[in-house]
């Protein structure tokens, strides 16, 4: 679900819906509005937008999301099943929200929405590594008198917490945030882990499956087990961080793929709400052919992102045999020469741009 004209201040995600019959609800709803600004940067440089997102708890336990209508709605699964009081790891349910983030362009599980969602993952990557946490970045400590800073200023802040964070890093010799593999880890254990964990999100999907389309009916039917929070619009000092850090991120990208850099809203544009398969079949035929149009002009897009990484790979590779070194990779960030298993600078913490 996407907008053609958005502006700043307009919700990303416009109502928060946590279930009323189930405890700890309060800290549902929080763990909602957590997760849904850690992604709002990635969103926001897409134009994609959320109508609702919402608890879910569906009584298949490897259920873990589903995207109602490209974005229309979105539902998580928060709390382990088995033990509604009880909450899954916050990141855990952040990697299953990008996942469905993805649907709001690419129904199947194809390669075009695997790029997408790699896509989605290295950038929340990157926006863990500068310290972005999502909203509450400034904190009371960080007003000027109790006042609201400009816009100026808390963009200046922004930056120059990343810069911070990057500067310690490199000088701990420490990857800050995310899961990226050290030195001393077992780089196949760890690389199985992430496969495992990849798959357990995908089989976890409900979206465009019989059963999703079940929970979507299900879902619009009990409004009385719901409590719904609606969005006027966003804080204008939080939207100025995440532009910041999009910048930021932006920028790292075009560093390393030069002339191959693409913006995310090139190839990542999803449709408006109304073009998904879930609409009456008078409609059917129409929507499925501008749909399949979106989806082959974001297809060609990712696949020239991937010729991108391609060459990354083959620089590596004739940087290796010109210095005489080991077969490895280039940091991209830092300049560090890294052997082929590691997947992670020793130095800054960035992970190589290709696998």
């Amino acid at each position: 679900m996407s907008r053609n004209h958005s502006t700043d201040l307009e919700p990303l995600v416009s109502v928060f819906e946590h279930l009323s019959d189930k405890a700890r609800g309060a800290e549902a709803l929080e763990r909602l509005r957590k997760i849904a600004s850690i992604v709002k940067p990635l969103m926001r440089q897409r134009n994609w937008v959320v109508g609702t997102l919402a608890e879910f708890y569906p009584a298949e336990h490897n259920l873990l999301g589903l995207n109602i209508n490209r974005g229309q709605k979105i539902c998580l699964r928060l709390r382990y099943a088995g033990d509604d009081h009880q909450f899954l790891p916050l990141e855990s349910v952040v990697d299953t929200m990008l996942h469905e983030l993805a649907h709001n362009v690419i129904g199947p599980h194809n390669r075009e929405f695997h790029a997408l969602w790699d896509k989605l993952r290295d950038e929340h990557e990157a926006l863990v590594r500068k310290g972005y946490t999502g909203e509450g970045f400034l904190g009371r400590g960080n007003r000027l008198g109790g006042r609201r800073m400009p816009v100026s200023e808390v963009k200046r802040q922004a930056r120059a917490a990343a810069e911070r964070r990057r500067v310690l890093s490199a000088g701990s010799g420490q990857k800050l945030g995310g899961s990226g593999i050290m030195r001393g880890q077992d780089a196949r254990a760890v690389i199985a882990a992430a496969a495992e964990k990849r798959i357990k999100i995908e089989r976890g999907c409900a979206s465009n499956t019989d059963r999703g389309r079940q929970i979507a009916r299900d879902e619009a039917a009990k409004k009385d087990r719901v409590m719904r929070t609606t969005v006027d619009h966003e804080d204008e000092q939080e939207a100025a961080i995440m532009q910041a850090y999009i910048e930021l991120i932006q920028e790292d990208e075009k560093a390393q793929l030069g002339d191959l850099y693409l913006a995310p809203t090139l190839y990542s544009h999803s449709p408006p709400l109304g073009s998904s398969s879930h609409n009456s079949s008078n409609n059917k035929r129409g929507k499925t052919n501008s749909s399949n149009n979106q989806t082959s002009s974001s297809s060609g897009l990712l696949h020239t992102r991937q010729n991108a990484l391609d060459s990354i790979r083959k620089f590596d590779e004739q940087e290796a045999y010109k210095r005489n070194l080991p077969v490895g990779w280039q940091c991209h960030g830092c300049g560090n020469w890294m052997e082929t298993q590691w997947w992670t600078c020793s130095v800054c913490g960035q992970m190589k741009a290709s696998s």
